[in-house]
């Protein structure tokens, strides 16, 4: 998480951390009041690679003007102030958070970017579904079901299961902001081959699923072993799940495959 000796873009001027104080990170001044972006840097043989950076920005460009949050900068302009927030804290692997804010009739920036673990599988992980939004916020491993019986999809947490050899995804608006790892992943997914079906989900649906996944630009990639009562019928290692991932890994840090190997 954020170190009080990192050094963060603050409107307008490189300071440290510490300078603003812990409490002034809580995520509720900030997303109640503005708009924000997360996104990944990965070590990659250019050195740093933000995964989709100018996505990520020019959906917050787009999002400012929905909020009516008003701060004169450009996508280019927030790429490179990303980009200099992680070389100054000598990061590789890195987690980037980009927020404007309103606050006593102005707006504000702050770029902050901490160190992430390097791109991990996470196994063995049981979700369940809920109708309650307070158990989301709680707890990341639980899926939101709407007013109608559906597995929700926000733009943190992105839910996949294969069945029949075939991927299924939660639509979601095609307006909504980027959701960087869902949108590769079935890009991945298409340029092998496999077939993609973006449809409303039912919770029994994923019953007989060969394996089932969630990603987010936190922990990425969550190979589930339970999802509410329900198991999967194949070693996550045996599906396509395992070809999906070494492909995303490769589009994320521009490696080559064979630099890869999951255990």
């Amino acid at each position: 998480m954020q170190s009080d000796n990192s050094t963060i873009y603050f409107n307008g001027d490189w300071i440290k951390s510490s300078q603003l104080g812990k409490k002034f990170f809580d995520d509720s001044l900030h997303f109640g009041n503005g708009v924000s972006e997360e996104m990944r840097a990965y070590a990659s043989l250019s050195d740093i690679s933000v995964f989709r950076l100018r996505e990520h920005h020019s959906a917050l460009i787009e999002a400012m003007k929905v909020a009516n949050v008003h701060y004169s900068i450009t996508a280019d302009q927030l790429m490179r102030l990303t980009v200099e927030a992680v070389e100054r804290n000598g990061l590789r692997d890195a987690t980037i958070r980009v927020v404007i804010y309103k606050t006593r009739g102005e707006s504000r920036i702050l770029i902050s970017t901490w160190e992430a673990a390097p791109f991990v599988v996470r196994e063995a992980v049981y979700v369940r579904s809920s109708t309650n939004i307070r158990d989301r916020e709680a707890d990341e491993d639980t899926i939101l079901i709407d007013d109608e019986g559906y597995l929700e999809e926000d733009t943190g947490t992105n839910f996949f299961h294969v069945k029949d050899d075939v991927l299924y995804t939660p639509q979601v608006n095609k307006s909504a902001k980027i959701r960087a790892i869902r949108d590769t992943i079935i890009e991945c997914a298409m340029k092998l081959g496999h077939p993609v079906i973006e449809k409303k989900i039912r919770p029994d649906e994923i019953d007989g699923s060969e394996v089932a996944f969630y990603s987010n630009s936190t922990s990425e990639v969550n190979i589930l072993a339970k999802f509410d009562d329900y198991t999967f019928t194949t070693d996550w290692r045996n599906t396509m799940a395992i070809d999906l991932l070494l492909l995303f890994r490769q589009w994320a840090t521009n490696k080559d495959l064979n630099d890869y190997t999951i255990i």
